[in-house]
Protein backbone atom coordinates (compact mmCIF):
# COMPACT_ATOMS: atom_id res chain seq x y z
CA UNK A 1 0.00 0.00 0.00
CA UNK A 2 1.32 3.47 -1.29
CA UNK A 3 -0.64 6.56 0.10
CA UNK A 4 -0.68 9.55 -2.52
CA UNK A 5 -2.16 12.07 -0.13
CA UNK A 6 -3.04 12.42 3.42
CA UNK A 7 -5.00 15.50 4.44
CA UNK A 8 -5.53 15.97 8.57
CA UNK A 9 -9.44 17.33 9.53
CA UNK A 10 -8.00 19.62 12.54
CA UNK A 11 -12.01 21.28 12.25
CA UNK A 12 -13.22 17.66 12.56
CA UNK A 13 -11.16 16.75 15.28
CA UNK A 14 -12.05 19.71 17.27
CA UNK A 15 -16.19 19.49 16.62
CA UNK A 16 -16.08 15.92 17.56
CA UNK A 17 -13.35 16.25 20.86
CA UNK A 18 -16.08 18.60 21.95
CA UNK A 19 -19.02 15.86 22.23
CA UNK A 20 -15.84 12.42 22.57
CA UNK A 21 -14.35 13.50 26.12
CA UNK A 22 -12.82 9.66 26.66
CA UNK A 23 -9.77 10.02 24.96
CA UNK A 24 -8.27 12.19 21.61
CA UNK A 25 -9.27 11.95 18.57
CA UNK A 26 -7.63 12.02 15.15
CA UNK A 27 -9.52 12.54 11.70
CA UNK A 28 -8.30 12.21 7.87
CA UNK A 29 -9.02 11.79 4.64
CA UNK A 30 -6.65 9.91 2.35
CA UNK A 31 -5.70 8.32 -0.76
CA UNK A 32 -3.84 5.56 -1.57
CA UNK A 33 -2.55 3.06 -4.13
CA UNK A 34 -2.62 -0.97 -3.59
CA UNK A 35 -2.78 -4.46 -5.28
CA UNK A 36 -5.82 -6.63 -4.44
CA UNK A 37 -6.33 -9.96 -3.95
CA UNK A 38 -5.49 -11.08 -7.31
CA UNK A 39 -2.31 -9.03 -7.79
CA UNK A 40 -4.49 -5.96 -9.88
CA UNK A 41 -3.40 -2.15 -9.25
CA UNK A 42 -6.09 -0.55 -7.47
CA UNK A 43 -6.72 2.89 -5.74
CA UNK A 44 -8.70 3.83 -2.83
CA UNK A 45 -10.27 6.87 -0.63
CA UNK A 46 -11.33 6.76 3.13
CA UNK A 47 -12.10 9.25 5.25
CA UNK A 48 -11.40 7.88 8.93
CA UNK A 49 -11.66 9.20 12.17
CA UNK A 50 -9.90 7.09 15.30
CA UNK A 51 -11.24 7.14 18.56
CA UNK A 52 -8.80 6.65 21.78
CA UNK A 53 -8.69 6.78 25.26
CA UNK A 54 -6.56 8.38 28.23
CA UNK A 55 -4.67 5.29 28.63
CA UNK A 56 -3.56 5.10 25.50
CA UNK A 57 -4.38 1.22 25.29
CA UNK A 58 -7.39 1.25 22.91
CA UNK A 59 -8.25 2.54 19.88
CA UNK A 60 -11.25 2.65 17.89
CA UNK A 61 -11.39 3.13 14.09
CA UNK A 62 -14.27 4.51 11.88
CA UNK A 63 -14.02 5.08 8.25
CA UNK A 64 -16.33 5.22 4.68
CA UNK A 65 -13.87 3.47 2.50
CA UNK A 66 -14.08 3.50 -1.57
CA UNK A 67 -11.87 1.36 -3.74
CA UNK A 68 -11.78 0.60 -7.19
CA UNK A 69 -9.40 -0.52 -10.25
CA UNK A 70 -7.10 1.87 -11.20
CA UNK A 71 -7.91 2.23 -14.73
CA UNK A 72 -11.44 2.69 -13.18
CA UNK A 73 -11.57 4.53 -10.03
CA UNK A 74 -11.39 8.08 -12.20
CA UNK A 75 -14.71 7.46 -13.77
CA UNK A 76 -16.18 5.48 -10.58
CA UNK A 77 -15.18 8.87 -8.37
CA UNK A 78 -18.42 11.21 -8.48
CA UNK A 79 -20.55 7.62 -8.08
CA UNK A 80 -18.18 7.53 -4.82
CA UNK A 81 -18.66 11.16 -4.00
CA UNK A 82 -22.57 10.80 -4.57
CA UNK A 83 -22.36 7.83 -1.83
CA UNK A 84 -20.63 9.77 0.49
CA UNK A 85 -22.74 13.03 0.42
CA UNK A 86 -25.69 11.04 0.63
CA UNK A 87 -24.34 9.21 4.13
CA UNK A 88 -26.56 11.21 6.86
CA UNK A 89 -27.16 9.95 10.41
CA UNK A 90 -30.79 9.52 11.86
CA UNK A 91 -31.67 12.47 14.05
CA UNK A 92 -34.45 9.71 15.77
CA UNK A 93 -32.08 6.52 16.51
CA UNK A 94 -29.08 9.15 17.62
CA UNK A 95 -31.30 10.50 20.20
CA UNK A 96 -32.72 7.08 20.98
CA UNK A 97 -28.84 5.35 21.07
CA UNK A 98 -28.00 8.64 23.28
CA UNK A 99 -30.72 8.26 25.79
CA UNK A 100 -29.88 4.07 26.43
CA UNK A 101 -26.65 4.68 27.16
CA UNK A 102 -27.71 7.11 29.70
CA UNK A 103 -30.06 4.90 30.79
CA UNK A 104 -27.74 2.05 31.06
CA UNK A 105 -24.65 4.57 32.78
CA UNK A 106 -27.52 5.51 35.25
CA UNK A 107 -28.28 1.96 35.98
CA UNK A 108 -24.34 1.06 35.95
CA UNK A 109 -24.06 3.80 38.20
CA UNK A 110 -26.70 2.73 40.98
CA UNK A 111 -25.20 -0.99 40.58
CA UNK A 112 -22.19 -0.04 41.75
CA UNK A 113 -23.15 2.19 44.29
CA UNK A 114 -25.44 -0.95 45.86
CA UNK A 115 -22.16 -2.89 45.32
CA UNK A 116 -20.05 -0.15 47.47
CA UNK A 117 -22.18 -0.02 50.31
CA UNK A 118 -22.97 -4.10 50.37
CA UNK A 119 -19.04 -4.60 50.46
CA UNK A 120 -18.65 -1.70 52.97
CA UNK A 121 -21.69 -3.30 55.26
CA UNK A 122 -19.69 -6.86 54.93
CA UNK A 123 -16.02 -5.09 55.37
CA UNK A 124 -17.93 -3.51 58.65
CA UNK A 125 -19.10 -6.46 60.12
CA UNK A 126 -15.89 -8.10 59.23
CA UNK A 127 -13.86 -5.73 61.19
CA UNK A 128 -16.45 -5.52 64.56
CA UNK A 129 -16.02 -9.87 64.44
CA UNK A 130 -12.37 -9.42 64.80
CA UNK A 131 -12.44 -6.51 66.78
CA UNK A 132 -14.51 -8.80 69.15
CA UNK A 133 -12.10 -12.01 68.87
CA UNK A 134 -9.38 -9.58 69.67
CA UNK A 135 -11.05 -8.30 72.59
CA UNK A 136 -12.21 -11.48 73.87
CA UNK A 137 -8.31 -12.79 73.25
CA UNK A 138 -7.23 -9.80 75.04
CA UNK A 139 -9.23 -10.33 78.28
CA UNK A 140 -8.44 -14.43 78.45
CA UNK A 141 -4.66 -13.09 78.02
CA UNK A 142 -5.64 -10.22 80.87
CA UNK A 143 -6.92 -13.02 83.11
CA UNK A 144 -3.84 -15.68 82.19
CA UNK A 145 -1.58 -12.49 83.32
CA UNK A 146 -3.57 -11.91 86.85
CA UNK A 147 -3.72 -15.19 87.78
CA UNK A 148 0.02 -15.54 86.89
CA UNK A 149 0.64 -13.02 89.52
CA UNK A 150 -1.15 -14.21 92.37
CA UNK A 151 0.63 -17.13 92.00
CA UNK A 152 -2.30 -19.27 90.74
CA UNK A 153 -2.78 -21.59 87.56
CA UNK A 154 -5.52 -23.31 85.25
CA UNK A 155 -4.72 -26.21 83.56
CA UNK A 156 -6.81 -27.72 80.57
CA UNK A 157 -7.10 -31.71 81.01
CA UNK A 158 -7.93 -32.23 77.58
CA UNK A 159 -6.55 -30.74 74.61
CA UNK A 160 -10.11 -29.84 73.17
CA UNK A 161 -13.13 -29.10 75.63
CA UNK A 162 -11.94 -31.04 78.93
CA UNK A 163 -12.70 -29.25 82.09
CA UNK A 164 -10.50 -26.58 83.61
CA UNK A 165 -8.88 -27.51 86.98
CA UNK A 166 -8.22 -24.77 89.20
CA UNK A 167 -6.24 -25.85 92.22
CA UNK A 168 -7.11 -24.37 95.80
CA UNK A 169 -4.25 -22.83 97.32
CA UNK A 170 -2.40 -25.12 99.76
CA UNK A 171 -3.25 -28.42 97.41
CA UNK A 172 -0.25 -29.52 95.82
CA UNK A 173 -1.70 -32.62 94.36
CA UNK A 174 -4.94 -33.50 91.99
CA UNK A 175 -5.88 -36.36 90.84
CA UNK A 176 -8.16 -36.69 87.71
CA UNK A 177 -6.69 -39.48 85.77
CA UNK A 178 -10.07 -40.11 83.73
CA UNK A 179 -10.11 -36.65 82.04
CA UNK A 180 -6.29 -36.55 81.86
CA UNK A 181 -5.40 -39.80 80.19
CA UNK A 182 -2.20 -39.87 81.84
CA UNK A 183 -0.45 -39.98 85.65
CA UNK A 184 -1.19 -37.95 88.74
CA UNK A 185 -0.58 -34.10 88.07
CA UNK A 186 1.63 -32.84 90.47
CA UNK A 187 1.04 -28.93 90.83
CA UNK A 188 3.08 -26.42 92.71
CA UNK A 189 1.98 -23.27 94.22
CA UNK A 190 4.17 -20.19 93.06
CA UNK A 191 6.09 -18.87 95.78
CA UNK A 192 6.59 -15.61 94.11
CA UNK A 193 5.07 -12.30 95.51
CA UNK A 194 2.41 -9.95 94.17
CA UNK A 195 3.35 -6.50 92.89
Amino acid sequence: MKFTDVVPLPDLVQLISTAYTAGPVRACAFAYSFKDKQRRDCRGFSFAIAFGTHSGLNWSLWHMTATAPAERFDSLAPTFSAMGASYSIDDKFAADYVAKGAARLRAMRAQTASMVARNASEIRATMQAAYDERSRSQDYIDYQRTNYIRGEQDWISEVEGGPSITPTPGHEEHRHRRNLGGPTLRLRPLQGREP
